[in-house]
């Protein structure tokens, strides 16, 4: 209803509404957008690469798949993630308090 609303009307959205709407995931102060998109890179790296990546790649293909296949993917890409020893080493930071060392 509401992507319905917005073609057949065109009018502007304000950021309160967009965010409402799942339009966007976060509101910024004026001129902070910049600064508050390289904070969110930064956490984002510091995330194991192969989870993060295994993450996003599972999120995206779960959309055309059946429900069991989905949880089969998620399970393939995370064996993926803790094959690759990525996984051990950011629970034994997380288990320390401590954030990945990237």
């Amino acid at each position: 209803g509401r992507a319905l609303d917005l073609i057949l009307t065109g009018r502007p959205v304000m950021a309160e509404e967009a965010l409402s709407m799942g339009l966007i995931n976060r509101i910024t102060p004026h001129g902070e957008s910049l600064n508050e998109a390289i904070k969110l890179a930064e956490t984002i790296i510091s995330f194991p690469e192969k989870a993060m990546l295994g993450d996003r790649k599972s999120a995206y293909e779960q959309f055309d798949l059946p429900f069991e296949k989905a949880i089969q993917n998620e399970l393939a890409l995370g064996m993926d993630a803790i094959l690759s020893g990525q996984a051990k080493a950011g629970s034994e930071l997380f288990h320390r308090g401590k954030k990945s060392p990237k």
